[in-house]
């Protein structure tokens, strides 16, 4: 897990506070989980162990919770699935030692990079 922060805003946040406890527990450990574009590999129980390993939740749920809500992005790339924090850049700065990403973008998102217009 990597160390990251947490604004004042995200306690504050409408659409945020609507969802579970859980989820919003779950969304804030996916940062931490998260490399240094955001993103991570879509694996519930693992996320759980490393998440929320003392309680009783179901975080394939949670995750699909945040999915619809639009504060994480799942996909798959190749068969494999990823998961990619919305707004990641927005929020944090990861050190600049932190290890290039592993984990492909959106396919989507490769394209729109590819565009001559970015």
């Amino acid at each position: 897990m990597r160390s990251r922060n947490i604004k004042p805003g995200f306690f504050k946040n409408e659409v945020l506070g609507a969802l579970p406890m859980a989820a919003r527990l779950l969304f804030s450990g996916l940062w931490c989980l998260a490399d240094r574009d955001g993103r991570l590999e879509d694996r519930p129980q693992r996320i759980k162990m490393q998440v929320l390993p003392y309680d009783a939740c179901d975080v394939e749920a949670l995750l699909q919770t945040l999915h619809e809500a639009g504060f994480i992005r799942r996909y798959q790339v190749e068969g494999i699935g990823y998961i990619q924090v919305v707004n990641f850049a927005r929020h944090q700065r990861p050190r600049p030692t932190e290890c290039q990403s592993m984990v492909p973008p959106p396919l989507e998102e490769t394209a729109s990079q590819d565009s001559p217009m970015h």
